[in-house]
């Protein structure tokens, strides 16, 4: 098969790789279940306006860059799969949030805790998938298969894309929005055990790392 370069997977598709991939698409499907609910729950349980409603998502797209200049020297300081476990578990006290608000809907919610919690939720978000999908993922691949293993990692992101919205707008119709918030939960959590899972040698931190990255 080699003579015919026919490539060989099998270095790259071990247990590990298939587990952080898991990982990658349950994180994602954690943030995607969302995505289609949730402004339908804010317009109609909470009676916010369409625009309110449009910055509020938006505020988790400005909440993704928030840790982005820090990653460098958090991976660097700390243990990388810690880092990137803590910041599930942000994502979950985040997703709490919402759980919580959604039992207060006999009174009235502050425009500003939303606009946080999207906020809080995308930047922890964000941090965890660049720990996740360029760190842990690399680490876990030979070098000569690095290159292939962001390609193939990435296209679980983009599985979750579709899965997502999916199982978020089935739990919303069939159920409630408390229950696309425990999806969300259970998707973040099955994360925290995948990464768990997997053994990741300690890495002495460099000595020339800075705080603030470009």
């Amino acid at each position: 098969m080699n003579t015919q370069n026919t490539p060989v997977h099998v270095r790259l598709w071990h247990r590990d790789f298939w587990l952080l991939s898991m990982a990658n698409l349950l994180l994602a499907m954690a943030v995607y279940i969302l995505v289609p609910s949730m402004p339908i729950w804010l317009l109609e349980t909470e009676r916010y306006s369409q625009e309110e409603v449009g910055l509020s998502m938006g505020a988790f797209a400005a909440g993704l860059y928030l840790f982005g200049p820090f990653c460098s020297w958090l991976v660097q300081r700390f243990r990388r799969n810690r880092i990137c476990i803590y910041s599930i578990v942000a994502m979950i006290g985040c997703i709490s949030i919402l759980y919580y608000v959604q039992g207060l809907n006999r009174y009235y919610v502050e425009y500003w805790v939303i606009v946080l919690q999207r906020v809080l939720f995308g930047a922890t978000f964000g941090l965890a998938q660049m720990i996740l999908s360029s760190t842990l993922i690399i680490d876990a691949s030979e070098s000569d298969k690095r290159t292939e293993a962001n390609h193939s990692a990435a296209w679980f992101s983009r599985f979750a894309l579709s899965l997502g919205p999916i199982v978020g707008l089935v739990m919303f119709y069939y159920k409630n929005f408390d229950a696309v918030l425990l999806s969300s939960v259970v998707c973040a959590s099955s994360t925290i055990i995948l990464i768990l899972t997997i053994n990741f040698p300690f890495r002495s931190p460099g000595e020339t790392g800075h705080v603030f990255n470009d």
